[in-house]
C-alpha cells in the first residue's frame, strides 16, 4: 500500500468512516505570500476595513477574514476598534 493510500485511509477513519458530503470553502485559496502578510498587517494597523484589504490583495473577503482569524488566534494581529470594519465602523 502506498503512503498516500495510507493517508487516505487514516483520513477516512478520522472523519467517521464516511466520504465527505460537503467541503467548506474548497474553492478558496488560503495560502499566503510573505508580502501579502506584510500588507495585511500594515493595513490592519492603519484601521483599514476588510474590503479595502481584500481589494489591495485582489482576493475575496472570505480569504482575508480566514487569514485575520488565524492571525488573531496566533497573536499576529491585535484586536482593534471597529473590528473588520476598522475606522469605517459606525
Amino acid at each position: 500500500m502506498a503512503s498516500s493510500d495510507a493517508q487516505v485511509i487514516e483520513l477516512k477513519h478520522a472523519r467517521n468512516h464516511e466520504e465527505p458530503k460537503y467541503i467548506a470553502l474548497e474553492d478558496l485559496n488560503f495560502a499566503w505570500l510573505e508580502e501579502e502578510i506584510v500588507t495585511v498587517i500594515q493595513m490592519w494597523s492603519e484601521g483599514r476595513p476588510i474590503w479595502d484589504i481584500a481589494d489591495a490583495l485582489k482576493r475575496p473577503q472570505e480569504e482575508v477574514i480566514v487569514l485575520l482569524i488565524d492571525m488573531s488566534m496566533k497573536g499576529g494581529i491585535k484586536e482593534r476598534i471597529g473590528g473588520v470594519y476598522g475606522d469605517r465602523a459606525s
